[in-house]
């Protein structure tokens, strides 16, 4: 009954895409063409007497934002790290129109700062109408180049450590203590703010970037936390409904500080090299940051969904949703002649076409790199699928080296690899969160086999609540983030809940491994699995962190085949649910502590299918040895990959009336459509008991991090 139930899914999920594509595409697009062109003109927002807070603003887009508000009559206060320059943006703003301009000093990737920022706000104006999170830094450098893989925390992650110095200027470095500005810089803002933007009925405008759609090469780290931020906004939209609007912008290049040239490079640190500034960049053009932020304040003041800029990004992230393999193939073609090799195709276009002289004048100038000391002051889930792949791999007789972080657990997935043909198997007990354990964990597999064939990136952790039911927001940084912290106990058994000192498994759990795994598997010519999720690609409500964090894997890995072409294969597991310690309701919930709450389970999967993890790891290794670059199980999630696509807010919409009962409502439609409908049978087996919480010492000793058995 269960496979009949997953036939039944994905027959209506390809008659709705088919329904998408050939009925209210065709329909929808003059309509909204109309709407674009003489409807919204004449409902453009009034901006006079508005309250704008604005994050990054003392330089780029943010600098620019601010003088477009300004001019339309808004009262404005400014957060950067920057005072002398912040001070300047505020002057000129004053100048251009704004009644009042309140300047704030603040690191904004900091959750004490953002709260103090948006206080303050409130403290001066009373209100708040809309929320402009812009800050973020750049990075630009082929994965296999890097020399220090944890200092990239530093893009992706908050970070509590900081580089030794704060300039150098005999080699033009800057050396910063980072914290997470491209993620946590516009979530914690957007976290404080909520409320008052909720209560003023406002908006919120926050800065993707083309990159968090196209995964161009020698930018995985930007461009995974890029595709982080826009699927974080995206189920925002989703939970929050007509409450709150939200503007994303995913611009190209444009005039500012990173594409002058000051990007993170591969040791880590944030240097000026336009040399890799126009290697990056090639023949593609850097547009005028005022002309972007013109159209960006029309689409904000429309009520746009999104604002893409220049436009010839829009028919590129058709051409990247479509067609991925184009885009991958140019990519390598344009940036990945290794070194030695002579300059990029990219360089090498932009040297003979001479199109260095349409970049904006900022751009043909070298920048002067000083900052002051005022600016350089602080300025596992998938366990069953992990064990499934496991024998699916034993039974084709493959050698396996296998890492958890259970041991008793990892022994018995071992023993019964063993029986299934495995000839070897080296159980080696690691955190793949933490780099050094994950360079141990592949030392010990080379030292012990000599050659690795195939390395599976897949350990992860689930969280399912709305972003605006949070009580702990610091918390959540478990899922995106390295955190050297961790909660006070291990279990406690009376509220079945379950303490951990977590450090990053979504995101970093795979990367670090690749990295110290990458050289051999070039050796051998090798493959590189790794489990992304539908959740990377559908924006579904009540899971903002985890849908961020598996988009972040997503772009990350298409950006990592790009680079590598031919040298290693890349498969993406693109699953839905499955059984799992996730799937019997093990989440991360509203005040970041990881529970076992079937409840909110049924909340979440409603009446989707919860497939067998087995069935989904034997098609995974079918997918595997074939060479698919992806693996989407089941179908059904295809062609609702392509509804999120071509109409994102079909699938918004779908998302907020299926989980947006607010507390007290009652419960949401999916909860009651799961009840009504006695999907619940369909459940695999071990779904439908309750899991029993419970730690052995040696699970719960302070090194287990996430995923503690249920």
């Amino acid at each position: 009954m269960g496979r009949v139930y997953l036939v039944i899914h994905s027959v209506l999920m390809h008659v709705v895409a088919a329904l998408v594509v050939l009925v209210y595409i065709p329909l929808s697009v003059p309509v909204k063409l109309f709407l674009w062109a003489f409807v919204k003109p004449l409902r453009r927002e009034q901006l006079g007497g508005k309250v704008v807070l604005i994050t990054g603003a003392s330089s780029g887009i943010g600098e620019e934002l601010a003088y477009q508000y300004a001019s339309k009559g808004a009262s404005l206060a400014l957060v950067a790290r920057r005072k002398q320059a912040l001070k300047s943006v505020a002057a000129a703003a004053r100048e251009r129109g704004a009644p009042d301009v309140l300047v704030l000093h603040a690191d904004v990737s900091d959750a004490g700062q953002s709260r103090r920022a948006v206080e303050e706000t409130i403290a001066h104006y009373g209100k708040l109408n809309h929320l402009v999170a812009n800050a973020g830094i750049w990075s630009t450098c082929p994965f296999d180049e890097i020399t220090h893989i944890t200092a990239f925390t530093t893009i992706m992650i908050s970070c509590t450590g900081y580089f030794e110095a704060c300039n150098n200027k005999s080699k033009g470095i800057v050396y910063m203590n980072f914290k997470d500005v491209n993620f946590w810089g516009a979530v914690y803002p957007t976290y404080y703010a909520l409320p008052h933007l909720k209560a003023s009925r406002g908006k919120l405008v926050v800065c993707s970037s083309a990159a968090g759609t196209v995964a161009t090469s020698r930018m995985s780290f930007y461009n995974a936390s890029k595709a982080a931020v826009l699927r974080f906004y995206e189920t925002l939209r989703a939970e929050l409904g007509s409450e709150v609007g939200v503007t994303i912008l995913t611009h190209g290049y444009v005039e500012s500080e990173m594409t002058m040239g000051k990007a993170v490079q591969k040791d880590g640190v944030l240097v000026v090299d336009q040399e890799a500034r126009d290697v990056q960049i090639g023949v593609f053009p850097v547009g005028s940051v005022g002309a972007m932020c013109r159209v960006a304040m029309d689409g904000i003041r429309r009520g746009d969904r999104y604002v893409t800029w220049p436009s010839m990004y829009r028919p590129l992230q058709l051409v990247a949703c479509l067609a991925p393999e184009i885009v991958s193939w140019l990519s390598y073609a344009m940036y990945n002649t290794k070194t030695g090799g002579g300059a990029p195709l990219s360089k090498r276009a932009l040297d003979a076409t001479g199109a260095r002289r349409f970049f904006p004048e900022g751009l043909r100038r070298n920048p002067v790199v000083i900052k002051t000391d005022e600016e350089c002051n602080g300025d596992e889930g998938v366990g069953a699928l992990y064990y499934e792949l496991a024998y699916q791999y034993a039974s084709k007789g493959a050698s396996l080296a296998l890492v958890a972080r259970r041991k008793q657990a990892l022994k018995s997935v071992a023993a019964a690899a063993r029986e299934r043909g495995a000839p070897d198997v080296l159980v080696l007990h690691a955190d793949v969160s933490d780099a050094g354990q994950s360079r141990r964990a592949v030392e010990e597999t080379i030292a012990h086999y000599g050659k690795l064939n195939h390395l599976v990136a897949n350990a992860g952790i689930w969280s399912t609540c709305p972003f605006d039911e949070i009580t702990h927001i610091t918390a959540f940084t478990t899922i995106m983030i390295s955190c050297t912290g961790y909660f006070e106990a291990c279990n406690n058994k009376s509220k079945g809940i379950v303490y951990m000192n977590f450090k990053d498994v979504n995101f970093w759990g795979a990367v670090y491994p690749t990295y110290y795994a990458l050289p051999h598997l070039k050796a051998s010519r090798g493959k590189l699995v790794v489990c992304s999720s539908a959740a990377g690609t559908v924006a579904t409500s009540r899971m903002s962190f985890y849908n961020a964090s598996k988009a972040a894997v997503l772009r990350f890995y298409e950006t990592l085949r790009a680079e590598l072409g031919s040298e290693v294969g890349v498969t993406i597991l693109t699953h839905g649910y499955v059984e799992s310690e996730m799937t019997m309701g093990k989440a991360v919930q509203k005040d970041g502590v990881l529970v076992v709450d079937q409840e909110a389970r049924d909340v979440q999967i409603g009446v989707f299918p919860v497939g067998s993890v087995g069935a989904m790891c034997r098609v995974a290794m079918d997918g595997i040895r074939r060479g698919d670059r992806y693996v989407t199980w089941p179908s059904m999630y295809r062609p609702l990959q392509l509804v999120a696509c071509l109409a994102p807010e079909i699938v918004s919409w779908l998302s907020y009336a299926m989980y947006n009962t607010k507390t007290g409502g009652g419960a949401p439609l999916s909860k009651r459509a799961l009840d009504a409908t006695g999907a619940r049978r369909f459940f695999p087996e071990g779904l439908r008991r309750n899991p029993v919480v419970i730690k052995t010492d040696e699970e719960c000793n302070g090194d287990e991090g996430v995923g503690a058995c249920n």
